[in-house]
């Protein structure tokens, strides 16, 4: 008894709630009608400056309400619409999964967090820097736990590597793993350490150096493909080969 009870009272709330709720909408629809019928009447009588403040039915809680309405009008239309770059794409996603991926321009999306962008850059080469670090200023730091290596005649060496890659699939970058790019630069790190260990130093220092780079290159693109973390290896090039300068 208690449930049907409950079940009824809240039916009835409900309904009361509606029932506002239409009244003040009712209100909100009829006062433009009523106020343009209302001014058609009296323009003939009065200036049109009297019109606007000596009518019945402008009142303190409509004109408040009406500004909030366009208010709101305002910010919906402006969370509506983004543009992409030239140089981007955008993964649109709904309720959180992805639905659309668009170009460059101006799109329409659903508001109120309903629908969410996200651009990425794919049509830029990005860099990795192995064995160094480059600052804005075109300063060079060496980074010896990177650069260091044995070859496979057991010699040591310093080898540097500049790799260039880009976005391929910006759905796979953005949702597929945490840190793509750290994910491509241990990949590699692993490789080149491969390849050079099995190298011998002549090779590693003089004309084997080309070879070495294909390897690596042909090596970490097969991996990538496995993967499918959305990137792909441009080019992979020994920026600087040699001894150590001090003891290891």
């Amino acid at each position: 008894i208690s449930i049907a009870f409950y079940g009824i009272m809240l039916v009835c709330l409900m309904c009361r709630t509606l029932g506002a709720a239409a009244g003040v909408i009712a209100k909100l629809v009829a006062w433009p009608i009523r106020y343009a019928l209302w001014v058609a009447e009296t323009m003939a009588d009065f200036p049109l400056a009297a019109v606007f403040t000596a009518s019945p039915y402008i009142t303190a809680w409509m004109v408040f309400l009406y500004v909030l309405l366009v208010l709101f009008l305002i910010i919906t239309v402006s969370t509506c619409f983004y543009t992409v770059d030239d140089k981007q794409q955008a993964v649109v996603t709904t309720f959180g999964q992805v639905t659309d991926i668009t170009d460059a321009g101006l799109h329409f999306k659903l508001p109120f967090g309903i629908q969410k962008v996200q651009t990425v850059d794919v049509n830029v080469y990005q860099k990795i820097e192995l064995g160094y670090v480059t600052d804005v200023k075109g300063g060079y730091q060496t980074e010896t736990k990177e650069s260091t290596m044995i070859t496979g005649d057991y010699n040591i060496v310093n080898v540097d590597f500049f790799v260039e890659y880009k976005i391929s699939n910006p759905e796979r970058y953005l949702f597929s793993s945490d840190e793509p790019e750290l994910i491509l630069k241990n990949l590699i790190q692993s490789q080149v350490r491969n390849v050079v260990g099995s190298s011998t130093v002549d090779a590693v220092l003089t004309d084997g150096k080309e070879n070495i780079q294909m390897q690596v290159k042909n090596l970490v693109t097969e991996i990538l493909d496995d993967y499918n973390i959305g990137l792909t290896l441009v080019d992979v090039k020994i920026q600087d080969a040699e001894p150590p300068t001090s003891e290891v």
